[in-house]
C-alpha cells in the first residue's frame, strides 16, 4: 500500500516511513525537523543505511518543482553541495534525500570572516545554479511569465496592504509595480526561489537545500530575500561578498527590478508580520520601503 493524501496523518507518516525503509534499510531514529509552518514536512532518518531526509511536499507544484531540480540542476552544483534524490513517490508527494554535511546557517554563531566567506560561497553556488539554465526562447518566456505573475499578484494585494502603509509607501509600491512592467528583458536563470541562510548548510563549504520553489525566472529574483532581509540591509559588506562570489554585478535593468521586487516583498512582509505579530518582519519591511523612498537601498 502506498501513502496518499486521503490517508490519516498518523497512518500516512507510518506508510511513508515504511516506504523509505524499503529503500535505505532499517531506520533506528526519526526526528521531525520541519520549519514551524503549515506546509512541507521533513524528517531526519538515521539507521543502517546512514542519515537521510524524508520530505512530504505541501502540494503538487512544489513536489514537481523539487523533483525536477534534484534530477536536473542540483547534481550540477557539485559533490556535497546539495542532497541527492534517492527516490520520489508522486502519489504521496514524498522525496527521500541523502544528507549533506553542515549545520543550517540561520542561527549559527559566526565570526565576521565566516559570514563573509559564507556569503561569497553562496554567491558562487547560486551562480552555478543559475547557469544550469540553457539560454533559450523557452527560458526567456518562462522568466517573463514569472515576473508578470509576481506583478499581477502584487497589484491585487496592494488594496490589502494599503491600511498598513503610509501614503508615501503606497504610492511607492504602486510606482514600483508600474516601473517593473516597463522593465526590459531580464537575464533568465534556473532559480532556487528561496535563497537565504535557512536553506544553506555550512561545514566550511556551503551546501543548499529546499528546492520546492525552484523554477525558471529572472536571475535577480534570487537576490530579493537577501536584499530585503536583515543580512544586506544591516550588513552591506555581506552584499559585496555575495556579489564577488556571484562573479558579476547586476545590470541596470536588474538593479531597477531588484528595487521593485524588494518593495513588493517588503509590503508583503509587513502584511504577514502584522497578521502573525512578527515585529521583526514588520521592521524589516518598513526599513526596506523607507530606504527605497530615500534612495538608500543598495
Amino acid at each position: 500500500m502506498r501513502p496518499n493524501r486521503a490517508t490519516s496523518a498518523a497512518a500516512q507518516t507510518s506508510l511513508i516511513l515504511s516506504w523509505a525503509q524499503g529503500l535505505v534499510g532499517l531506520v533506528d531514529s526519526v526526528r521531525d525537523v520541519s520549519w514551524p509552518r503549515e506546509s512541507s514536512r521533513v524528517w531526519e532518518l538515521n539507521g543502517t543505511g546512514g542519515r537521510h531526509f524524508l520530505k512530504l511536499s505541501p502540494d503538487r507544484l512544489a513536489f514537481d518543482r523539487e523533483t525536477y531540480a534534484y534530477r536536473g540542476a542540483a547534481p550540477k552544483l557539485g559533490d556535497g553541495r546539495a542532497p541527492v534524490l534517492v527516490d520520489a513517490d508522486p502519489v504521496a508527494m514524498a522525496l527521500l534525500l541523502t544528507a549533506v554535511p553542515g549545520a543550517v546557517v540561520k542561527g549559527l554563531t559566526l565570526t565576521a570572516g565566516e559570514e563573509g566567506d559564507i556569503h561569497r560561497q553562496a554567491g558562487a553556488l547560486l551562480r552555478r545554479l543559475h547557469d544550469t539554465a540553457t539560454p533559450s526562447a523557452h527560458t526567456r518566456l518562462e522568466a517573463a511569465a514569472d515576473t508578470s505573475r509576481l506583478l499581477d499578484q502584487g497589484a491585487r494585494q496592494l488594496a490589502v496592504w494599503t491600511p498598513l502603509l503610509t501614503a508615501a509607501q503606497r504610492l511607492l509600491v504602486g510606482d514600483l509595480i508600474d516601473e517593473l512592467r516597463g522593465t526590459s528583458e531580464l537575464p533568465a536563470a534556473f532559480l532556487h526561489g528561496d535563497w537565504q541562510p535557512r536553506n544553506w548548510l555550512w561545514s566550511g563549504e556551503l551546501a543548499a537545500v529546499d528546492f520546492e520553489q525552484s523554477r525558471y525566472g529572472p536571475a535577480v529574483d534570487d537576490f530579493v530575500l537577501l536584499a530585503s532581509g536583515p543580512w544586506w540591509l544591516d550588513r552591506p559588506d555581506l552584499r559585496e561578498s555575495f556579489i564577488s562570489g556571484y562573479g558579476r554585478t547586476l545590470n541596470g535593468a536588474e538593479q531597477r527590478a531588484l528595487r521593485g521586487l524588494a518593495g513588493l516583498a517588503a509590503a508583503g512582509g509587513i502584511a504577514r508580520g502584522t497578521a502573525a505579530a512578527d515585529l521583526e518582519l514588520v521592521r524589516r519591511g518598513q526599513l526596506t520601503l523607507n530606504r527605497l523612498l530615500t534612495g538608500d537601498f543598495a
